[in-house]
């Protein structure tokens, strides 16, 4: 699908909850401000963006309940984001300071470009990280990796066009700084409706396939 089709189709979605996730927004951006309950918070906020891309109204039973039931694995995503982000940060430091790298800057220049490739594959992947633990029958921390990394790779423009609306909304809520409130739930429905748009026709191709086969 358009990737900007599934842009619109959150926009869509999150303009007919608006008011819900303008409040759970809130409380989710409270939580990120202390920062240690923020991760528990996401995952509720993530729950309810989940209901809202099926089609059905949340409330805050169930925001507690995805927060019960995903909050304690989201914070071990966040502790994995964390270590690989600094990691990340750590060799484009190392590359681009003059008197710490040992490299010719041409080399610099090409370590550079990879570790910044890197990154945006790592943040493609954690983009889809948590709807992929929630779409699950059973979250599975390896296995809802492995399908992030894989949905990034196979589908990369679609993902980067993904990151620069975000980035785009970020820079918004900088201007008008209420928006802000929406942001969290803007990126967890995209997130949601990316996820069931890009993987589903992947698996009718695939149960299709056996059948072409003479």
């Amino acid at each position: 699908m358009n990737p900007f089709r599934i842009l619109w189709l959150s926009l869509k979605t999150l303009y007919e909850h608006l008011f819900q996730l303008f409040l759970m927004g809130f409380v989710t951006l409270l939580a990120l401000i202390l920062i240690l309950p923020g991760p528990i918070a996401l995952a509720g906020l993530w729950g309810i963006a989940h209901h809202a891309v099926a089609g059905f109204g949340g409330d805050w039973s169930q925001y507690w309940e995805a927060l019960k039931r995903y909050g304690p694995r989201n914070w071990l995503n966040t502790l994995v984001v964390a270590v690989v982000t600094g990691l990340l940060a750590v060799n484009l430091w190392f590359y681009n300071t003059p008197g710490v790298t040992p490299v010719s800057a041409d080399i610099a220049l090409i370590a550079t470009v990879f570790w910044i490739g890197m990154s945006l594959l790592w943040t493609g992947v954690v983009f889809y990280w948590l709807s992929f633990q929630i779409e699950m029958l059973e979250a599975r921390f390896w296995l809802s990796l492995r399908n992030s990394l894989f949905l990034t790779l196979a589908r990369p423009l679609h993902t980067l066009v993904f990151l620069i609306a975000i980035a785009l909304a970020g820079g918004l809520c900088a201007i008008l700084p209420p928006l802000l409130l929406l942001l969290p739930a803007f990126i967890a429905v995209l997130s949601i409706t990316a996820l069931r748009e890009l993987v589903q026709p992947m698996l009718n191709a695939r149960e299709q396939a056996p059948n072409e086969t003479p």
